[in-house]
C-alpha cells in the first residue's frame, strides 16, 4: 500500500486486517520497557487466540524483571532465529519511529503483497505504515491495544489482562504521571476485574532493586547538577560506573523517573556506553516543559513530559566538570 491509502487510528481497520493475516511479525523498539514488552506479549496472545502464526522480535537487551509476562520466553533477540518466509502482515507496536526497532529495512524492503502496520502512542510522525493506530492521548500503547482487543470482541484471560496491565502501570510510574486520565484509569480497573495483579507488577518492576542498583543510582545522586539559566538538573554515568558498581544496563531503568521528584523544571540522565553511544533520558512534572522537543532536536523522540535520545559520544572529566564530546 502507498501512503495515500494510509489510514488512521481505525481499530476496525486494524481488527479486520489482523483476522485476515496468516503470518505476522511483530517487533517492539530497543532497550524495551513495561509498555513495549507489555505490548509485544499481549500481541502475541492475541494472535494465538486467534490461531495467526505469530513470530515477536525485539533485539533486546530484555529486562528480566519482566520475566513474568506471559510469552516472553517467546521473544526472539537474533532475526536468524526466526522464519520470515511468507510474511504478510509486519506489526510495530509502541515505537516512535520504526528506526527504534533495528530491523527497519524490513518495513523498508516489503513488497505489495506485505502490511504494515503501526500500533503506537507516542507524537504523530511521518510515517511509511499501511495503517496507523496512533493515540497521543493514551497513556500507553497497552492501552490502545485494550481497546483493539474489545473492537475485536476479544474475551481477555487473566494472562492477557497481566500484559496490558504492566504497560499501563509502568508507562505511567504507578498512575502518578499527568498522562493517567479518566480512561487510563478505567481501563486499569476493567484489566484488574479481568485477572490482572497490580501489586505484583508494582513488586516486580518498582518496588523490587537489587543492591547494585541502588549503588549505582548513588554514583548518579553525587553528580546531580543543577542548570541554573534553564533549571534542568542533569547527571552522568559512565560505562566505567556500571563495570564497577556491577550492575548492569537494567540497573539504569528508573533512575530519571525517581529524578523527576526533584524541584527543577526537568530533568536529564546522562548513560555512557562501552559502544561508543550515549543515552539521554529526560523528565518533567511542568506542563509547560516539553521535553519531547529538546529529544527530537538530538534525534530521538517521546511524550511531552518524558523522552530520550541517543548520540554518538564520550564524556570527559576535566576541572570537576563533565563534557560529552560527540
Amino acid at each position: 500500500m502507498n501512503s495515500e491509502k494510509t489510514q488512521n487510528n481505525d481499530f476496525a481497520l486494524v481488527a479486520d486486517a489482523l483476522r485476515n493475516a496468516k503470518r505476522v511479525f511483530a517487533v517492539t523498539h530497543v532497550n524495551p520497557d513495561g509498555d513495549a514488552l507489555g505490548s509485544l506479549c499481549f500481541f502475541n496472545l492475541l494472535l494465538k487466540k486467534l490461531r495467526i502464526d505469530c513470530q515477536i522480535f525485539c533485539v533486546g537487551p530484555l529486562p528480566s524483571s519482566l520475566e513474568f509476562l506471559s510469552g516472553y520466553k517467546d521473544i526472539k533477540t537474533n532475526l536468524n532465529d526466526l522464519d520470515l518466509n511468507n510474511i504478510d502482515c509486519f506489526v510495530s507496536l509502541d515505537c516512535a519511529t520504526p528506526q527504534r526497532t533495528n530491523v527497519d529495512h524490513l518495513f523498508n524492503q516489503r513488497s505489495k503483497g506485505q502490511l504494515f502496520i503501526e500500533i503506537d502512542h507516542h507524537q504523530i510522525i511521518p510515517s511509511l505504515a499501511d495503517i496507523i493506530l496512533r493515540i497521543p492521548e493514551s497513556a500507553s500503547t497497552t492501552q490502545i491495544l485494550a481497546q483493539l482487543a474489545e473492537t475485536m470482541n476479544i474475551e481477555l484471560d487473566r494472562n492477557m489482562a497481566q500484559c496490558l496491565l504492566t504497560g499501563i502501570v509502568t508507562d505511567t510510574a504507578n498512575f502518578s504521571h499527568p498522562n493517567s486520565t479518566t480512561k487510563t484509569m478505567e481501563a486499569a480497573a476493567a484489566l484488574i476485574g479481568q485477572g490482572a495483579n497490580l501489586s505484583r507488577i508494582n513488586n516486580l518492576t518498582t518496588r523490587t532493586k537489587k543492591i547494585v542498583d541502588l549503588k549505582l543510582w548513588g554514583i548518579a545522586l553525587s553528580r546531580l547538577t543543577r542548570h541554573p539559566r534553564f533549571n534542568l538538573v542533569w547527571t552522568v554515568l559512565t560505562p566505567e560506573d556500571l563495570e564497577e558498581s556491577g550492575a548492569d544496563n537494567e540497573s539504569l531503568e528508573g533512575i530519571a523517573g525517581f529524578l523527576n521528584g526533584l524541584e527543577a523544571d526537568a530533568v536529564m540522565v546522562l548513560y555512557g556506553f562501552k559502544d561508543g553511544t550515549v543515552r539521554g533520558s529526560l523528565r518533567s512534572s511542568e506542563p509547560k516543559i516539553n521535553v519531547a522537543a529538546l529529544a527530537s532536536a538530538l534525534g530521538g523522540g517521546g511524550h511531552r513530559q518524558a523522552a530520550g535520545f541517543t548520540l554518538q559520544g564520550r564524556f570527559i572529566h576535566e576541572n570537576g566538570n563533565w563534557k560529552l564530546v560527540i
